[in-house]
């Protein structure tokens, strides 16, 4: 079992052994596969899913607008990591890659 956050954070690796260590996992999976809130063929169609299921889905356009102008501005100066293992710099990443949905799907 392997670990880390980010390229120059923390990287964590431990061996287990027996099949009663990886049964949680394999629970785990199982029950993230059969039971989604997010259903779609795509990475649109889930995140789409999921903006539904939050109840964010009513205004798509509004939202992917915002999230291209604040991936394009950058949250630097808006937020502050309370850890230094999270790197805001993700999250600006997330907002461009959500930015760049078609706003009429």
């Amino acid at each position: 079992m392997a670990d880390w956050l980010g390229a120059d954070a923390v990287w964590n690796v431990e061996s287990i052994d027996g099949r009663g260590a990886t049964d949680a996992f394999t629970q785990a999976i199982n029950h993230a596969r059969t039971s989604t809130v997010a259903d779609g063929a795509t990475p649109a169609e889930r995140i789409r899913a999921f903006a539904d299921y939050l109840g964010l889905g009513q205004d798509w356009g509004r939202l992917i607008e915002r999230c291209r102008e604040l991936g394009s501005y950058g949250t630097a100066g808006l937020l502050r990591a309370r850890s230094r293992l999270i790197h805001t710099g993700e999250i600006d990443r997330v907002l461009r890659f959500l930015g760049e949905f078609d706003v009429t799907s």
